[in-house]
């Protein structure tokens, strides 16, 4: 019996051993999860800073398009008006032209 004894203290030992070894490795494995957890969250940032920048750049694209359209309106107005003062102007030359010609009837 003693000898049973003896053989159950050293089982216990080896059991003790064991379960101090497995506390052990779930520390790593804990510490190693830590870290892919960390890494995830990294990645995450990253990933919503990137989504950030395409949202304000797709917002400046927008902003750019618009004052784009915007010039060419002006711009086609613009060109509407010189068309407009150019016939202007050749009506008032011709009215010029329609005075002179009365004109030169009261001259002596």
């Amino acid at each position: 019996m003693i000898e049973d004894a003896g053989l159950s203290v050293t089982q216990m030992g080896n059991c003790i051993s064991q379960v101090d070894q497995a506390v052990e490795q779930s520390e790593r494995m804990s510490d190693t999860a830590n870290k892919v957890v960390s890494s995830i969250k990294l990645v995450a940032d990253n990933i919503t800073s990137v989504a950030d920048a395409t949202v304000h750049q797709s917002d400046v694209s927008d902003a750019i398009s618009s004052a784009t359209q915007e010039m060419q309106n002006l711009s086609s107005i613009l060109n509407q008006n010189i068309s407009l003062t150019q016939q202007e102007m050749q009506n008032l030359q011709l009215h010029i032209g329609e005075l002179n010609d009365e004109l030169q009837k009261f001259e002596v």
